[in-house]
């Protein structure tokens, strides 16, 4: 009886710690994670991809996506969801819709506007 008031009062719990009773575990050191370095592409490679033409559709939409991901910093996500009512041609405007359906208007190059007419 006088147990399990103790217990239930919390003081038996207390003083069974202060006296170095209780769960002992060993200690673990946390594992080192490896560095993730991203590889980021050299001049040379970036030249190549703007200058590509692609022969078939998808080589040119995919060459699109590239430079408008390239020129705006979108997310692909982004890109991938553009509406051809996004695309102000005679301004110049792509309307991406971002996170939390942000619309933000971003000015295209003529680049990105020569390989819009091409598709």
């Amino acid at each position: 009886m006088r147990m399990t008031a103790k217990r239930l009062s919390g003081t038996e719990h207390a003083t069974h710690r202060a006296n170095g009773g209780g769960c002992r575990h060993p200690h673990v050191r946390p594992m080192k994670e490896p560095e993730f370095v991203p590889s980021i592409f050299t001049d040379d490679q970036i030249k190549r991809l703007v200058n590509f033409s692609g022969r078939k559709f998808f080589e040119r939409r995919l060459h699109l996506m590239i430079l408008i991901c390239s020129h705006t910093g979108a997310r692909i996500s982004e890109v991938t969801g553009l509406k051809v009512t996004d695309v102000d041609m005679d301004n110049l405007l792509l309307t991406l819709n971002g996170k939390g359906r942000n619309n933000e208007r971003f000015p295209s190059l003529l680049n990105v506007r020569k390989s819009l007419c091409t598709i």
